[in-house]
């Protein structure tokens, strides 16, 4: 189930759930260097490891 839907954001066409955006909007702070990878991974509550897979996934 898809919460939001690309007419409702700058998702580029995917369909997103709310996990996925919160999820987006801390891995861009990463991006931006306003929080570090262990900050990010606390708090999206997933290992330092799970996260550092996910954000080499958002970098691509």
């Amino acid at each position: 189930m898809s919460l939001f839907s690309k007419e409702e954001g700058p998702w580029n066409g995917a369909e997103m759930t709310l996990k996925e955006v919160s999820r987006q909007e801390i891995l861009s702070r990463k991006k931006r260097k306003e929080i570090s990878l262990i900050k990010a991974s606390e708090e999206i509550n997933l290992s330092y490891k799970q996260t550092k897979r996910l954000w080499k996934r958002y970098q691509k």
